[in-house]
C-alpha cells in the first residue's frame, strides 16, 4: 500500500443503499495484524464447543453467530476473523498462498529462501465490516501492528461414543455427557439466538440410566 493515508473509501458506496453491506478485507504484511483505527476492531467469537450437527448446518450457524454478536457490539465494529502467518496454518482451511500467488497479490517484501518453502515474514488479516449509511460515517482507516498472535474463528464438534457400555464408567460418562451436551445447545442458543428447544430437539441425548444409590457409599 503506497498511499500515505492507509484507508478505504466506504462511503461513496452507501449514497444508494438502502440496507446493511458487508465487507471482507485481506491485509497482507510484512509485520503483523492490520486493524481499523477509526472504528473498534473485535475478535470474532471463538473457541467454542457446539452441537455436532451444526457440521451440516454451518452456514446457517456463521451467518446467525455473526449477526448476533454485531448487534451485541451495537453494529459499530469490526470484527477479526483471521489472523495468522502465511508459513503455516493449523488447523488449515485452506492451503495457504504459495511465492508466486503472493507476489501477484503485490507481496514485494518476499524474503530470500527455497521456492517450495513457505515465507515466515507474510502475515495475513481477514476482517469482517457489516455497516449502513448510520453505524459508519466515516471511511476506514487502518493502522499496520507488530502483534503476530494467531487468531481464528474456531468451533469444535466433540463426537460422543455411541457404542455398548455396560460397566460403571459407561454410566458415569453417560452421565458427564448428557451435561455436555445441554452445555452445547445453551452456548449455541446463546450464540445464535436460535431457540433452545429446537436446539435440543436436533441433538441425540443419551438414555442415562440412573446411578444406583448404593455406588454412592462409597
Amino acid at each position: 500500500y503506497e498511499s500515505p493515508r492507509f484507508m478505504l473509501p466506504i462511503r461513496l458506496g452507501m449514497m444508494n443503499a438502502t440496507g446493511e453491506q458487508d465487507l471482507i478485507v485481506y491485509v497482507l504484511s510484512p509485520r503483523g495484524q492490520a486493524e481499523i483505527t477509526n472504528y473498534r476492531t473485535v475478535k470474532i467469537p471463538s473457541n467454542t464447543e457446539i452441537p455436532v450437527f451444526v457440521k451440516n448446518e454451518f452456514g446457517d450457524f456463521y451467518t446467525a453467530m455473526f449477526q448476533t454478536a454485531y448487534e451485541s457490539e451495537g453494529k459499530k465494529v469490526a470484527f477479526l476473523e483471521y489472523a495468522w502467518n502465511m508459513a503455516s496454518c493449523d488447523p488449515c482451511s485452506a492451503n495457504p498462498l504459495n511465492r508466486e500467488e503472493l507476489r501477484k497479490s503485490g507481496v514485494f517484501w518476499l524474503n530470500s529462501g527455497r521456492l517450495n518453502r513457505r515465507p515466515n515474514n507474510v502475515y495475513i488479516t481477514r476482517l469482517h465490516v457489516r455497516y449502513t449509511h448510520d453505524t459508519f460515517p466515516e471511511d476506514l482507516m487502518f493502522q499496520e501492528t507488530s502483534n503476530r498472535e494467531l487468531f481464528q474463528g474456531r468451533y469444535i464438534l466433540r463426537h460422543p461414543f455411541t457404542g455398548k457400555m455396560s460397566c460403571s464408567a459407561g454410566v458415569d460418562y453417560q452421565q458427564s455427557l448428557n451435561r455436555r451436551l445441554q452445555q452445547e445447545a445453551q452456548t449455541l442458543a446463546e450464540l445464535t439466538g436460535w431457540d433452545i428447544d429446537e436446539i435440543r430437539n436436533k441433538i441425540d441425548f443419551p438414555d442415562v440410566k440412573p446411578i444406583p444409590w448404593w455406588r454412592h457409599l462409597w
